[in-house]
């Protein structure tokens, strides 16, 4: 439920760098709304589609929970979002 249910959010942290979200909603599961937000971050060389970020996200959105799962810095499908390389 937890993928199918995530919508893409792009998070502006100034300075020309964005970042993106995924972001799943207990109302867009048809759900009551939640009270919690739980923000998660993956490891090096991770993405918020890593499969450990997936399990937890998944059992924190059953628990009630909303889930984002965030990509660092040009991780993931994030290539794009900044022209600039980071170190």
């Amino acid at each position: 439920v937890l993928r199918q249910v995530s919508c893409e959010l792009l998070v502006d942290c100034g300075d020309g760098v964005r970042l993106l979200a995924l972001v799943a909603r207990q109302v867009d599961a048809g759900r009551a709304p939640a009270s919690k937000l739980a923000v998660l971050l993956h490891g090096w060389e991770g993405s918020a589609n890593s499969l450990y970020l997936l399990s937890l996200g998944q059992h924190l959105f059953d628990a009630g929970y909303d889930v984002a799962r965030l990509n660092l810095r040009d991780h993931g499908d994030s290539h794009h979002l900044n022209s600039e390389l980071f170190h």
